[in-house]
């Protein structure tokens, strides 16, 4: 299978920073030259008190702040300083507990609602259920997800032997499943009508990144020192989804409808790309990190190199998914001169297309606005149809309101180009 990267416009000059999609492109501008775009969104800037990069780290403990300091304090100063990571690790490596800390040291209950279950520490995911009523929790050192009713403070753990504590979990957005993904080569689909699960199993490595479609139907996801992105299908079975061995991952299915095979859709090998000034820049690698929007027609994906640095290119693909999955390489997010993405994000409830949340290194937190007529509102547009001389004629003239308003003429100009490329 090539790299899908191969067939990807020019990166950004290193100068250059994103600021929108428009008319089916990435728009790029010099980063002086760059505005906000969203006049209802924050301008969010985290400045350090002493900015530094640490290049190595030998004991968390003594490398930022003082011994007296809890757990939970040494952990934000941690997550501040060098990342998540080095913030799981604080917990881990800290001698105390969960369950032995004092009152002081918990969150007032007149403020927040503590859940707590022996043995569950530390607790590194949370994921609630779309609809709000049910929150999982997972930790690496715990096999079981805890399923938590919040209002009573009751949990019930989903535990299955194999595969050690729990790495990632992710909620399907219809509700209907929830992916939990362990420390090793193998990950587990549960549908929450009886929980019961499938596994999926004899993998390259363990899973490092997954998100859902819309519907709840497909999930992709990614592993560890492994470039490809590989796709599941759940519903009805089908047998012709299958491929060859070098385009299909080993697993083995159970009982919610799903395809036999988890198949290969894209591969994000490293490759040299000439940027717009001339510059080779290394694009793609393994995947670190990957965000569908809500109608599944825009996919961002962040990696890291064969030297386990995050690269600072975030990869938009244009998504269809009838008949077949489709991925388009659509363009790129880049930052200002030095900004590395360490966090993305779709907001949920943004009508004129997709708009991708990213936190910067910096500490600044950037939006990139992707315009675009969604799929569904392509679907439910009125053509009229008209008989001129015993031929045939059809015309677009309809665009529901929540999509026309958004769109200068001169973006609708482009609506026709738009539709080719997300249907």
């Amino acid at each position: 299978m090539s790299g899908l990267l191969e067939i990807c416009r020019s990166p950004p000059s290193s100068e250059y920073v994103t600021v929108m999609e428009k008319n089916g492109e990435m728009k790029y501008v010099s980063s002086n030259m760059a505005e906000p775009l969203l006049g209802n969104y924050p301008d969010i800037r985290v400045s350090r008190d002493q900015a530094r990069i640490a290049s190595c780290r030998e004991n968390v403990k003594s490398a930022f702040i003082p011994q007296e300091k809890t757990v939970w304090q040494k952990a934000l100063h941690a997550w501040y300083d060098q990342g998540l990571t080095s913030s799981f690790e604080e917990i881990v490596e800290s001698k105390e507990e969960g369950e032995q800390e004092n009152s002081m040291d918990m969150p007032s209950t007149s403020l927040a609602q503590v859940l707590k279950q022996p043995g569950h520490v530390p607790v590194t995911h949370l994921a609630w259920d779309p609809s709000g009523k049910l929150l999982l929790s997972s930790s690496p050192t715990d096999t079981a997800i805890m399923v938590w009713s919040v209002p009573t403070e009751a949990c019930t753990p989903l535990r299955r032997f194999g595969g050690g504590g729990i790495s990632l979990l992710s909620w399907s957005p219809d509700g209907s499943k929830v992916l939990s993904a362990t420390l090793s080569s193998m990950f587990r689909v549960w549908e929450t009508t009886s929980w019961n699960c499938e596994v999926w199993s004899q993998l390259s490595g363990r899973c490092i990144a997954a998100c859902w479609s819309c519907d709840g139907k497909m999930l992709l996801f990614a592993m560890e020192a492994d470039p490809v992105l590989y796709c599941i299908k759940f519903g009805t079975l089908q047998h012709d989804f299958m491929l060859k061995d070098d385009t299909t991952a080993q697993v083995k299915s159970g009982s919610m409808g799903s395809a036999p095979m988890a198949v290969a859709v894209a591969d994000l090998s490293d490759v040299i790309l000439t940027s717009q000034s001339g510059e080779d820049v290394r694009i793609g690698g393994f995947v670190q990190q990957m965000v569908w929007n809500k109608t599944s027609e825009r996919l961002a994906v962040l990696c890291r190199g064969p030297d386990e640095k995050i690269s600072p290119f975030i990869i938009i693909f244009k998504t269809a998914r009838h008949p077949v999955l489709q991925l388009l390489p659509s363009g790129f997010v880049k930052g200002e001169v030095g900004e590395i993405p360490h966090h993305i994000a779709f907001q949920p409830s943004f009508d004129q297309g997709a708009l991708l949340s990213v936190v910067w290194s910096s500490g600044r937190v950037g939006y990139v606005p992707m315009y675009f007529v969604v799929e569904e509102h392509i679907a439910s547009a009125q053509f009229q149809h008209t008989a001129v001389n015993g031929h045939s004629t059809r015309q677009l003239y309809t665009t529901p309101d929540s999509c026309a308003q958004n769109l200068c003429d001169h973006e609708l100009q482009f609506l026709g180009k738009d539709m080719v490329l997300n249907r």
